[in-house]
């Protein structure tokens, strides 16, 4: 039997009454197991969380900053440099829980720590105090903004990127003197004890980074808690009730929800570079992304070209296990996903998609579906509304670009698009007009620790990174000085002016 991970509360391991197994998605094998936190130790580290909180939120931003770098160290040691493919302890775990590429999985692990870096170096100067200009009319006045820490945050994220995307939220709440609660999603709880690991080596005190094993139950004791913030990335049909529980107990909360991404092709696009951003972008991490392209708009006028270069090199990705440095898309990451993936092709098939690369299981141990293109899609079927997250790619044949845009503002979701012209005046145009929350042109999938993350009706609420993301873990203060010698203002009472 493999390895065992207990929840890390107070910097000690706590077990709870629960185990659950991790099953290796591309052999199924047991990764490892998980001892599921009860609701004792729920209540025990939201309490270390509040007494270490008492002294974390009066360290100095550096001191913070420097913890960070530590952990941020400590996180690629053993990685070598990019490109090594290095089986270190983080990678494997990645690997073996959700069954991610090598190359995938590296690029995370830099990534990870390009965050924290990024939070360390740059983050500081926006959680400085903040003067503010204020009119020459109250020249005795100064004005200033000053960002406090808001408390306990309760962090709740997924399996797709599991130690990049809680750190978007980790490395901004810690640097705003927050102390955090992780909850990692089950199959990468291996991953949340790494990050309890790395921050312990680099002097985090204990009490400040807490991780908590288990599944949605433990998510639920959480929001029983006295928290003062949750940071959550997953459904909307999960945010939606981490939302209203927010409301009603008003604390801050910062949802990032589903997507239904839209890829557009225009008329003039270089279509070799589109078409191999397609196939990456609809196919990486065998499209368990949130702003994977899952509704792929092609003018008329090159739909034939392009649909035949996507077919080709489509049907050259390598599909296997992630640990293996020749394949390209590793398997689902579990049953419940895959059996939703196979569910939404055959409805697709059934009502009429046509299939132009894959369509089908592969036979093998593990989770394996082929990289899958269809088109002749309608909108009867269910993977036209419904986010797929897997390596599926739905095209449409639309007659204009108005015709496209129009088609992605009808969808409930709004995280991201992509637009391809070599026009960058016009894809920018296109770009103003979609009602999502992030665009990126002649790319796909790319983000920018100095730019928000960020998305619009189901799609979420709040900002990731960025001045804006680290600023959602503060409470923002105005602070106003009068330095005047006058005894009273003149709008002050009597209102009578010939009262003394």
């Amino acid at each position: 039997m493999g390895k065992m991970f207990y929840s890390v509360v107070n910097g000690i391991q706590m077990s709870g009454d629960e185990v659950y197994q991790v099953i290796n998605p591309a052999n199924m094998s047991v990764a490892y197991e998980v001892s599921c936190a009860s609701r004792k130790v729920v209540t025990a580290a939201v309490a270390s969380a509040r007494s270490a909180f008492s002294t974390w939120k009066k360290t100095t931003l550096n001191q913070r900053a420097q913890i960070l770098r530590r952990a941020a160290t400590h996180m690629i040691a053993g990685q070598g440099l990019p490109g090594d493919l290095q089986v270190s302890e983080i990678v494997e775990l990645i690997i073996s829980g959700m069954g991610k590429s090598i190359h995938e999985a590296e690029g995370e692990v830099f990534g990870a720590a390009n965050i924290l870096n990024y939070f360390a170096d740059e983050g500081i100067k926006f959680l400085e105090d903040e003067p503010q200009k204020i009119d020459a009319a109250w020249a005795s006045k100064t004005s200033k903004l000053v960002f406090e820490p808001l408390g306990v945050v309760c962090i709740i994220k997924p399996w797709n990127y599991s130690l990049e995307v809680p750190l978007w939220s980790i490395g901004a709440a810690l640097l705003a003197g927050n102390a955090v609660i992780l909850k990692p999603a089950e199959i990468t709880s291996g991953v949340g004890c790494f990050m309890a690991e790395c921050f312990a080596k680099a002097g985090l005190p204990n009490g400040v980074f807490n991780v908590l094993l288990g599944d949605g139950q433990v998510g639920e004791y959480l929001l029983e808690e006295k928290i003062n913030m949750v940071a959550f990335t997953g459904s909307t049909s999960t945010g939606r009730i981490i939302q209203r529980v927010c409301g009603e107990r008003m604390i801050k909360c910062n949802l990032e929800l589903g997507g239904k991404d839209a890829f557009l092709v225009c008329p003039d696009a270089d279509l070799e570079r589109a078409s191999d951003g397609a196939v990456w972008g609809a196919f990486t991490n065998a499209g368990q992304v949130c702003v994977s392209g899952e509704r792929f708009y092609v003018h008329e006028a090159v739909y034939d070209e392009f649909v035949a270069l996507v077919k080709k090199k489509t049907k050259k990705l390598k599909v296997g296990m992630g640990i293996a440095a020749e394949v390209d898309m590793g398997p689902v990451a579990f049953v419940k996903q895959y059996e939703k993936v196979k569910e939404l092709v055959a409805d697709a098939i059934a009502k009429g998609a046509k299939v132009i690369a894959g369509g089908k299981p592969i036979d093998r141990a593990g989770y394996f579906f082929e990289p899958t293109v269809l088109g002749n899609i309608s909108s009867n079927m269910l993977l036209d509304q419904e986010e797929i997250f897997g390596p599926v790619m739905p095209i449409y044949k639309v007659a204009s670009m108005d015709r496209a845009i129009a088609a992605v503002n009808s969808s409930t979701y709004g995280l991201g698009a992509t637009i391809w012209s070599r026009d960058l005046t016009k894809a920018e145009e296109i770009a103003r007009d979609l009602e999502v929350g992030m665009v990126w042109v002649n790319d796909i999938n790319v983000a920018f620790p100095e730019c928000p993350w960020v998305g619009r009706k189901a799609s979420g609420i709040g900002v990731s990174l960025s001045n804006l993301g680290i600023r959602e873990y503060a409470n923002i203060k105005h602070i106003n000085i009068d330095c005047t010698d006058e005894k009273k203002q003149p709008w002050w009472f009597p209102y009578d002016k010939d009262r003394k």
